[in-house]
């Protein structure tokens, strides 16, 4: 596993390769647990996460979900957490409802985003990092924007915990 980023030492190299992965910490209860860091991922896994990112991004996007579609939904928040709180053990990971696993799947989320704005030469990473502390800071959108439909302040709460 590797983290890779564009040179910023000056030097002729075209990337840095860093080979010692950190692992981004979660609390859960007051206990601090390790989560999958987006450096981590494998190949597979990496597109499973994109595949079943999309699928929950579509789930929350539906004004109602029949029985079938609240299933889906679970197994697909129970799949992405399994790749992302893989270091979780499992009977703290099945503790969680719903919109707490969805919070620390919409945490991972922008980490990953962070990773790729990096990755990509750093031009977008001041610009994401200001929108995840305005959504830190304004979780209920409370600076007059409100909430995009995908975000855990317009659906969190209309989801039953499960």
């Amino acid at each position: 596993m590797t983290t890779a980023t564009p040179s910023t030492s000056g030097s002729p190299s075209l990337i840095e390769i860093d080979t010692l992965i950190e692992r981004p910490i979660i609390t859960i209860d007051k206990e601090p647990y390790e989560i999958t860091a987006p450096d981590e991922l494998t190949i597979v896994e990496s597109a499973a996460v994109g595949r079943l990112g999309r699928r929950l991004d579509r789930l929350m996007k539906k004004e109602t979900l029949d029985q079938e579609g609240e299933r889906e939904l679970a197994r697909t928040l129970g799949k992405l957490a399994a790749i992302i709180m893989r270091p979780v053990p499992a009977d703290v990971r099945q503790g969680l409802n719903e919109a707490q696993t969805l919070a620390v799947i919409e945490v991972f989320t922008l980490l990953l985003l962070a990773r790729k704005a990096k990755l990509a030469g750093g031009t977008m990473l001041k610009t994401v990092g200001a929108q995840v502390l305005t959504a830190m800071t304004n979780p209920s959108g409370t600076d007059g924007e409100t909430p995009s439909p995908a975000s855990s302040g317009s659906t969190a709460a209309t989801r039953g915990a499960g």
